[in-house]
């Protein structure tokens, strides 16, 4: 996802497919808007002080067979900021890491809620969400 100041962002859509059976999947790039409060709470994340002093990049606290890899860069007001995370679905809320705990130590906060915020204001303006780490479970457990 791309973010400009004026609230469009562009994205590449991936449809629903089945490997192996499909082979030739389409991609198509999109350009909805963000709302100008949705676009000015990105901004403050960015510009809060753990994300600009944060590192360069994070790794996964656990070991995965494959790699996801996103790099978050902010451009703004001549600050510049770039961050690279390794497989951030340590996010999730499982059993066998407490996001309140070791997942808060690892990463900053900012980075965190930042990244949550665009699915979430991506998944509104595209009218779905796209990833599940989104998803917390109940309290019923």
């Amino acid at each position: 996802m791309r973010l400009f100041e004026d609230g469009r962002f562009e994205y590449d859509d991936f449809p629903d497919y089945d490997l192996p059976r499909t082979r030739n999947v389409v991609i198509t790039r999109k350009e909805p808007h963000l709302a100008k409060a949705d676009v000015e709470k990105l901004v403050a994340l960015a510009e809060t002080d753990d994300f600009l002093t944060a590192d360069a990049r994070y790794e996964s606290l656990r070991p995965y067979g494959d790699a996801w890899i996103a790099t978050i860069s902010f451009r703004h007001g001549g600050i510049k900021k770039s961050i690279t995370v390794v497989n951030f679905w340590d996010t999730q809320y499982n059993s066998e890491l407490q996001y309140n705990s070791e997942l808060k130590k690892h990463y900053p906060n900012s980075l965190v809620e930042l990244l949550e915020q665009v699915e979430v204001m991506q998944g509104k303006a595209i009218g779905k969400a796209s990833y599940q780490w989104l998803a917390k479970p109940s309290n019923n457990k």
